[in-house]
């Protein structure tokens, strides 16, 4: 919006037949010495000034702005003079917000490639994308221990940020401490850090602060400790990058975040979600850190040079370009899908423990009760962590008969549940072992024999999903 001339008045101003309204003229000639000069545009639903540069105009920013034109303005006349400014100006969404400053270059977040343009970017870093390529290679090479493909891995899981499309789902950096992901994110933050935030999974349920979740390149969470997550709504919508509504506090009303930015998340260990159902899974990607390394404080002062982070940045958008080719869609390491596969197992052990069974010829059980103490018990055997029993009779119900059946076995009846693709007679079904009371398999020296070594194997491969993380 360019400087408003002397007769340009605020939205609803009236004017009387007598010759106006003395005090809204005073407005009007308020609301022209803060316009006057400069150009106000929106962006992201934010308000923008665009000289020297384009820079955002929060509560804060707006306030000094008025304070140093105005004489001793009001807080409730700020706040109307920003709300008239913002109906007033144009929206450069559409125009900028596939556009990124690199220094003297331009990159287009759609083409995906350098453009010429006489536009000035919202989204702007003083890091030019040409440096030290081989520094920012050996780099995450270490990080990856060694692992090529691992160190790919961590370019893909990154480049997002400099695309408008973007493939699905939700990036974890996960391992132990000291391993370097913290500085590999700090790296970015070093590159794009105005345009990045840190919004924790707690935050994100919590709703308070989620409008800085808005005109953003990406939310690189810097530590995620959270042990839990409740509501996985607004989660799932990261993933898939499909907007969510939170509610706007001291109002009834609610406003939209739009998720068209990518999401990292930095952990020890992903957290636990109530949401036990594929699709939360399915948006979740793994990973992994496996270095660990000596601490060292200056690392990151010492090592991300403007050279060094322009040769990242070089790869990152070579990255770009290549989840371009692949059709938006990861292509991860074996890495990085068993650690994807780790997880689903660990988060789902209901399922785990289902396959187990029927690696086992277990065609039917006594009750719920019998299924749940010989799941808790196979959980602790197995090391995995046992759900609510709400969540594994989600996972048993399409396999397993609604009700029990009345079984006569010699002299006596008992009501068993059946899997429904059973086929052994009732007579012919025998408890698994003595201690496992209750769950009732085909014969013993058809199955129970077999080489139970290689258990954990079919069970990793009945549960990795490949297309889950591509």
């Amino acid at each position: 919006m360019n400087a408003v001339d002397g007769e340009v008045l605020p939205p609803n101003t009236e004017l009387s037949p007598g010759g106006g309204s003395d005090k809204m003229n005073a407005k009007a000639k308020r609301f022209d010495l803060v316009t006057a000069n400069r150009d106000f545009f929106v962006f992201k639903e934010a308000l923008y000034v665009a000289d020297p540069w384009p820079r955002k105009l929060d509560d804060l920013a707006f306030d000094r702005l008025c304070y140093a034109v105005l004489q001793s303005p009001s807080i409730q006349e700020i706040r109307e003079i920003k709300h008239q400014l913002t109906a007033l100006a144009v929206d450069r969404t559409e125009e900028l917000g596939h556009l990124v400053q690199m220094g003297e270059a331009v990159w287009d977040m759609r083409a995906l490639d350098f453009v010429e343009t006489d536009l000035k970017p919202v989204y702007a870093t003083s890091i030019e994308p040409v440096g030290d390529r081989v520094a920012a290679s050996t780099f995450l090479l270490s990080l990856a221990k060694g692992d090529k493909d691992l160190a790919e891995d961590y370019v893909q899981a990154l480049a997002p940020l400099f695309m408008s499309k973007r493939p699905t789902g939700v990036v974890w950096f996960v391992g132990d401490g000291a391993n370097g992901k913290s500085s590999l994110i700090d790296a970015m933050y070093r590159i794009i850090g105005p345009f990045l935030t840190s919004v924790t999974t707690s935050t994100l349920e919590d709703g308070r602060d989620v409008p800085r979740l808005l005109g953003i390149l990406g939310n690189l969470v810097r530590e995620s400790s959270e042990a839990r997550v409740t509501d996985t709504e607004r989660y799932k919508a990261l993933g898939t990058h499909e907007p969510f509504y939170v509610h706007k506090f001291h109002s009834q009303e609610s406003y939209e975040i739009k998720s068209d930015f990518h999401t990292v998340f930095n952990a020890n260990n992903v957290p636990v979600f109530s949401d036990k159902t594929n699709g939360t899974r399915r948006r979740t990607i793994i990973v992994p850190f496996p270095n660990r390394f000596k601490e060292d404080e200056d690392f990151n002062n010492r090592t991300f040079t403007p050279d060094f982070l322009g040769g990242l940045l070089s790869l990152l958008l070579d990255g770009a370009q290549q989840l371009r080719d692949s059709n938006y869609r990861y292509s991860f390491s074996e890495t990085t899908i068993r650690a994807k596969g780790d997880y689903d197992e660990e988060t789902n052990s209901a399922e785990a423990y289902l396959q187990a069974l029927r690696h086992d010829g277990v065609e039917a059980f006594g009750n719920y009760l019998n299924l749940r103490n010989d799941y808790d018990s196979w959980c602790s055997e197995h090391g995995f962590v046992p759900l609510g029993m709400t969540n594994v009779k989600r996972v048993f119900k399409p396999y397993v008969d609604p009700k029990p059946r009345t079984v006569r076995l010699g002299d006596k009846t008992v009501k068993w549940y059946f899997f429904v693709d059973a086929t052994t007679l009732p007579s012919e079904l025998q408890r698994i072992s003595s201690s496992r009371v209750g769950i009732m398999a085909r014969e013993k020296s058809k199955i129970i024999d077999e080489a139970t070594a290689d258990l954990d194997k079919d069970i990793q491969l009945l549960l990795t999903d490949k297309e889950d993380i591509q």
